[in-house]
């Protein structure tokens, strides 16, 4: 049963690095793509985070210890005090990050900074975060700066779906 686990676990590992490479070129090719990719990312963290906070906080603990002792005293020490408070924070700061990767400006900029670093401080973790795929996911974000962003909603915002320049509510003169 053991080396099924092992199996199992290896192949989801596997399949969240690839995932991490695909939106890494998605963030050079299709950035809009990869704004929603990520977007659902951190809002599943956001769910899975507060749903763990609210209904069995201890649990937090159980996950692998950071290799780096700093990590490891702060996560053994005062965060093993106060999980459920900073678990509560951590969540509603991945929504923030959902959130602001649909919109443009300097709220988005700020949830990419926001999310790059958090993927970054997570790093350690090792396999517990399916290391490097947090450092791949900062990558990403980091890359997706350099666009200039419309609302993900907005006519041409991911192309192939809405026509740049369509209009959704006036019809064309061909429609007739």
């Amino acid at each position: 049963m053991y080396k099924l686990l092992e199996h199992i676990y290896l192949i989801i590992y596997i399949v969240v690095n690839v995932g991490a490479i695909v939106i890494l070129v998605a963030a050079f090719r299709s950035p809009k793509l990869a704004r929603i990719l990520l977007s659902a990312i951190f809002l599943w963290g956001c769910w899975a985070i507060l749903k763990m906070a609210y209904s069995s906080p201890r649990d937090i603990l159980s996950f692998e210890a950071p290799t780096i002792k700093l990590y490891r005293n702060l996560f053994t020490g005062w965060f093993s005090q106060h999980i459920q408070l900073v678990a509560v924070v951590v969540g509603f700061l991945h929504g923030f990050v959902a959130f602001s990767l649909l919109l443009k400006g300097h709220i988005y900029r700020i949830g990419l900074i926001m999310g790059a670093i958090f993927l970054i401080i997570i790093s350690p973790f090792g396999q517990g975060a399916a290391f490097p795929c947090p450092l791949i996911l900062a990558v990403a974000m980091i890359v997706l700066l350099r666009y200039k962003t419309r609302f993900i909603w907005e006519p041409g915002a991911i192309p192939g779906l809405i026509k740049p320049g369509a209009h959704l509510l006036r019809p064309t003169s061909n429609t007739y």
